[in-house]
């Protein structure tokens, strides 16, 4: 009989049951959101206007434009015809086609449909659900701007307005939507100036569902950031993240938590060099680096059951059985996302912890691991490539598949690789241009 798994999300300040509970009596503006509702019927009352009242406050714009780097767009006007319409647009594509990626791994109702519930009654969360459902909609129907558009940069400064009289948790929630919309809107190597220009989110009480979302960000910056002059405090990911031990019996969020942990360990040792700031230790560097290796190495043989792959045909098996059009990676499929993100995880901290080993350190592998950042590539591109579904790409893995593929050299590698970011880039919008572009000018070089 199936053990019961234990809940241990005692780790974090308040159960998401608990989040959901009914607002406080603090003014919120009134809400673009439908009163009435229903998600299996129709909205039979008008909506509000989308001009509805919110704390005016001028320094909230000025800090909105700093975080963008961009100049406030001018006023957007809808007609108020056109707004009950056009809001349940947005509300849809943000409920089909940005939660499961915002949640991925982890389930829905655990961030981004939790934000759906807490826009009915809190302005500041409805206008940054608008906000980055128009940007990402118009981004992802081929409309590849530079710039936002007015409506989205509107809601967004809505939002911003609107945190005056807003609860701790949903103020958190609101900057992290709007964190997300800037990265969407910035090119991967940019990433860490949007996240830098951003640590106070990293003071506040984060619930389960938002430490997800900030820790695959932080991560992904790091991953991407073209030079890390100084480095976000990663305590937050560690403070919520059991050791790896052996035989242990951990919940499948709870080894993605470890998974993620260790990927950001693996950046404290860097962080030893002079000038770097961040985390430091007293230990030597080769002991810090065996330490990560091990407990790396340690967390793979550790999974249970169902964060292992249900199905996977290595390199040699499928050579003979490939056609010419099957993608020369491994096809390893999961039965669940979580089981995925986690080990797409464990194998970029271990690509990771092998490009900056210490000299004289020999790394060894256990049978069924391996020492070889090209094995590991491999087999990060080859989970990607065989899910082959838009959730897929959150920034974490479109970091993940940058820095991995720096470790693959064949043309038929790099091409899927070049294909998967044209996708990524088409489905949610992200500015991953310049990112294919060296690919595939790699790929040239490789076959000339």
């Amino acid at each position: 009989m199936r053990k019961e798994r234990q809940n241990t999300s005692h780790h974090f300040t308040v159960e998401l049951n608990d989040s959901v509970a009914p607002p406080t009596s603090l003014s919120t503006p009134q809400t673009p959101f439908p009163d009435d509702l229903d998600p299996f019927g129709s909205v039979s009352a008008p909506f509000p206007p989308l001009s509805s009242q919110f704390v005016s406050d001028r320094s909230l714009d000025s800090t909105l434009e700093r975080q963008s780097n961009r100049p406030a767009t001018a006023n957007w006007e809808l007609d108020p015809r056109d707004e009950g319409r056009y809001t349940i647009e947005l509300l849809t594509f943000y409920r089909y086609h940005i939660a499961p990626r915002l949640d991925l791994g982890v389930g829905d109702q655990f961030f981004s449909v939790h934000a759906l519930f807490r826009a009915k009654t809190c302005n500041a969360v409805c206008q940054s659900v608008l906000a980055l459902s128009r940007c990402q909609r118009n981004l992802s129907q081929g409309i590849h701007r530079k710039v936002d558009d007015p409506g989205s940069e509107q809601h967004a400064l809505q939002a911003m307005r609107s945190l005056a009289n807003t609860e701790e948790e949903d103020k958190t929630t609101v900057l992290i939507l709007l964190t997300i919309r800037e990265v969407i809107l910035t090119p991967p190597g940019l990433w860490s100036s949007v996240l830098h220009r951003n640590t106070n989110l990293l003071t506040f009480n984060l619930q389960e569902g938002q430490w997800q979302m900030m820790a695959r960000l932080v991560l992904a910056a790091e991953l991407t950031a073209s030079a890390p002059t100084s480095r976000i405090d990663l305590n937050f990911i560690f403070q919520c993240a059991r050791p790896v031990l052996p035989g242990q019996m951990l919940t499948d969020k709870q080894q993605l938590c470890q998974a993620l942990a260790n990927l950001a360990r693996a950046f404290t040792i860097p962080g030893n060099a002079p000038g770097i700031e961040g985390q430091r230790t007293l230990l030597p560097m080769a002991t810090v680096w065996q330490s990560c290796w091990s407990d790396c190495e340690l967390w793979y043989f550790a999974r249970n059951e169902e964060m292992q792959q249900i199905f996977e045909v290595d390199e040699s098996e499928a050579l003979a059985a490939r056609s010419p059009s099957s993608p020369p990676f491994p096809i390893i499929i999961f039965s669940n996302v979580c089981a995925l993100l986690a080990n797409f995880s464990h194998h970029l901290t271990a690509i990771y912890l092998l490009h900056h080993k210490p000299r004289l350190i020999k790394p060894t592998a256990e049978s069924g691991w391996s020492a070889s950042p090209a094995w590991h590539a491999q087999r990060l591109v080859g989970m990607v490539a065989t899910f082959d579904e838009a959730e897929i790409f959150d920034p974490l893995v479109i970091a993940g598949l940058i820095y991995g593929t720096r470790k693959l050299s064949h043309p038929s590698q790099l091409a899927v690789v070049a294909n998967i970011m044209k996708k990524a880039a088409q489905t949610t919008g992200l500015q991953l241009q310049q990112e294919i572009d060296k690919i595939e000018t790699t790929y040239g070089e490789t076959l000339g």
